[in-house]
Order: C-alpha cells, then sequence, then structure tokens
C-alpha cells in the first residue's frame, strides 16, 4: 500500500484473494496491512489473523497524522481483529501495552538474520580496508544508520570530539541514507568539532556485510529504538558493538559489547575509549567470536521462523 491507504478498489481485491484461498492464517505486517488485511481476512471468514508490529515510537511531527490515527485505532481492534500481536522488541511491547493494546495476546519474536550473509570474512575486510586506504593500527570505528533525529549523530560526534581531545586516534565512518556530503547540516556538524580528517560521510551503502567486516568496533548513539538490527549485523560479522541502551540493544549485546546511557557524549566517549583500549589488548579475537556465537545462538532467522510457526500453530 503505497499513498491512498482507503483506495476500495484495493481493498476489496484483497478481500477477494483472501477469501479465494481461505488460508487457515492470515500475518499482516506493519499498521497499514495490520488494518487492512485484518479486516478484509476477517470479513473474508479467517478467523486467525495475526498482527506484525515492528515500532517502538510515534515521531510526532514526523509521522503522518493517517499513520497516528491509524494506531490508536488499531489498539481498539486488537480486542476483537486479531488472535496474536507479534512485535520485534520486548520495548515494542512495552510501548503498545501503554497505548493500550492488548497485553495478553502480544508475543515478543525477535528478528533473525542470514547468518550465511552475516559472517565472518577477511576477504570482505580487506577490501573495505583497500577501498578506503587503511592502517590496521588505527581503529576504524562506525556507524550504520540515516540521518535521522532518533539516531542521535550529535551525540556520536560530540562522543568523537572528546575522544579527540584526549589524544585517541581514530577513522570513524558513517553509513546510510543523507549521510553524505551533500548533508549541509552533517558537514557543519562535523567540521565545527573539528573532525573533518577523522570521520568519513560514505552515504548509502548496499553492501552491509562488507561494511560490518570493514570495522572495527561499530557504534549505535541513537536515543530511541526497537530492536537496533545493526547490532546484531554487526555482531554477525565478528564485530563487537558500542550502544546507547536504548530498545532491545542490552539483549542484543548480551555480556560481547558495551552500554551506555543514552544522550550522554561523554559517557559514550568513555565506552568507545574502553573499546578501543580492548581492540590491541588480549582477548579481542575471543570478543569477536562470542559477539557472532551470540547471533548464532539466538537470531538466526531460523529461529524467528520457527517462533512465527509456534505462534501461527497455537492460535
Amino acid at each position: 500500500m503505497t499513498g491512498q491507504l482507503f483506495d476500495v478498489l484495493k481493498i476489496i481485491n484483497v478481500w477477494r484473494l483472501i477469501k479465494n484461498i481461505q488460508p487457515d492464517v492470515v500475518q499482516t505486517w506493519m499498521y497499514h496491512a495490520d488494518l487492512i488485511g485484518g479486516l478484509a481476512a476477517r470479513f473474508a471468514g479467517v478467523h486467525t489473523v495475526i498482527w506484525g508490529i515492528h515500532s517502538t515510537v510515534l515521531k510526532y511531527g514526523e509521522t503522518k497524522f493517517a499513520t497516528i490515527c491509524i494506531v490508536y485505532l488499531l489498539a481498539l481492534f486488537s480486542y476483537f481483529i486479531p488472535k496474536r500481536i507479534i512485535v520485534c522488541a520486548n520495548q515494542s511491547k512495552k510501548a503498545h501495552v501503554r497505548l493500550w493494546y492488548r497485553k495478553s495476546i502480544i508475543r515478543v519474536v525477535a528478528n533473525g538474520y542470514d547468518l550465511s550473509h552475516f559472517s565472518i570474512d577477511i576477504k570482505k575486510k580487506r577490501a573495505w580496508m583497500d577501498e578506503f586506504v587503511l592502517n590496521q593500527e588505527i581503529p576504524c570505528l562506525g556507524m550504520v544508520g540515516r540521518f535521522d533525529s532518533y539516531k542521535d549523530h550529535n551525540n556520536l560526534i560530540e562522543a568523537l570530539s572528546l575522544l579527540r581531545s584526549r589524544k585517541y586516534d581514530f577513522r570513524c565512518f558513517l553509513i546510510g541514507a543523507k549521510m553524505d556530503e551533500e548533508n549541509t547540516e552533517l558537514v557543519k556538524l562535523v567540521e565545527s568539532n573539528g573532525l573533518a580528517k577523522q570521520i568519513e560521510l560514505v552515504g548509502s551503502r548496499a553492501d552491509i556485510p562488507v561494511v560490518m567486516n570493514g570495522l572495527d568496533i561499530h557504534i549505535l548513539s541513537s536515543s530511541m529504538e526497537a530492536f537496533p538490527n545493526v547490532l546484531a549485523e554487526a555482531m554477525a560479522c565478528g564485530t563487537p558493538c558500542v550502544s546507547t541502551d536504548v530498545g532491545d540493544a542490552a539483549f542484543i549485546l548480551g555480556e560481547t559489547g558495551w552500554l551506555t546511557p543514552p544522550r550522554d557524549p561523554r559517557k559514550l566517549a568513555n565506552k568507545i575509549a574502553e573499546a578501543i583500549n580492548c581492540l590491541f589488548a588480549p582477548g579481542w579475537k575471543d570478543r569477536q567470536n562470542a559477539a557472532r556465537k551470540r547471533i548464532v545462538d539466538n537470531f538466526s532467522i531460523d529461529t524467528m521462523a520457527r517462533q512465527y510457526q509456534s505462534i501461527w500453530i497455537e492460535s
């Protein structure tokens, strides 16, 4: 559904498709589909409807008014339409319970990852180092995330400025939508903190496994998240992470990385410094392997699929 949510013909087509197929279960995905797919399925005679929710916060002033209305409408409908609601994070469950979604039917299923795609790969690391002419003796830091107020790049850049003042040497790569030289606001922020030589604005990349293998340490500076995929993707590639304690970050990291409160550049700088100090100390390889194992043991796509199937069967 792109744009014209209440296009009657589209809704009727969805209803007809479901009525013809008569599936045992209809699984919808995200708010708009939960509303349209859920209603269409119930009117088509399907009683087992499972909603999928992958959000934690509404960005008032940024989220479309129609979407906000749908979120609150779904809270009411959660008592009548779905048999189960699957959310991707514990924080997402808490957020929707606060919005009066039906708590008893909400289940948490963490995101899963293709671990053949996200894996430790020395060739990918070398490709990244060659592309940016990197020195192995200089820590390679980075953050994958679009330019967005909730990613709080100000927090990261202020922390890096503090590190530089403490005489730490590093390169930091910022990857994601609008993370490039055309973003004048970001460029000014980098330059005003004296980090033009340390920070590389890479922009969007399709080869995220190469990026994650290339980094020594991945940093997440967000002020809000649900289930931050970038942490799991980095860890699956053997890259330890420093993260603000947002969403399910602590659950993803386990004992393999470093957590710090959001919106506190000084504490973030301290944790990045700890990670850099560990990078050149004995035991770093063990930490890399532990990060990978954490994802393999808990967040494979097979594990996620089994949990979804279990919920479909129990419903």
